[in-house]
């Protein structure tokens, strides 16, 4: 779907640039302390959300775009940013399947990460100490940025 690989390249651009930044000014050492544990995605109940979320998204998506249109598939989008990327993720490539959706569907995925990315932001400033919110608050900030100017890249080239 080349309207995604559009869209998500300014992103994909910021954050290697952003690893390249990092990787330079890695202090060595190991971390401390052991991990948390994984939790297996093949459980029943996690299974079970996954399936919830993603027919939840795909209903929610055609009531809203069958009533509201464009302007409706990006306030879903938004939405599902905030919530769950994997849900959105879904329901933009099966509305992506139809050629005349592809670049709407690459747009509202687009404008889910910029979303996920600014809540991310918001949870940082909110919740993350000084130290940390130094060290990741502009990085995405700048990812935003480019999911923004790979949002408005997807609209333009399509015109």
């Amino acid at each position: 779907m080349a309207p995604v690989a559009t869209g998500l390249a300014p992103i994909v651009l910021a954050g290697g640039l952003l690893i390249a930044i990092g990787r330079r000014h890695l202090k060595g050492g190991t971390p401390k302390g052991t991990p948390p544990a994984a939790e297996n995605p093949l459980h029943l109940w996690s299974a079970m959300r996954m399936a919830i979320a993603f027919q939840v998204a795909l209903s929610v998506l055609r009531v809203v775009t069958a009533r509201f249109g464009t302007s409706g598939v990006f306030a879903s989008a938004a939405v599902a940013g905030l919530t769950d990327m994997d849900a959105l993720t879904f329901s933009m490539t099966r509305m992506g399947a139809d050629p005349a959706m592809a670049t709407l569907a690459a747009r509202a995925l687009v404008l889910g990460v910029v979303v996920n990315t600014g809540f991310k932001t918001g949870l940082a400033i909110g919740l993350g100490s000084p130290v940390y919110r130094r060290m990741v608050v502009p990085g995405l900030i700048a990812l935003a940025i480019a999911g923004a100017a790979g949002f408005w890249l997807t609209g333009w080239l399509a015109i």
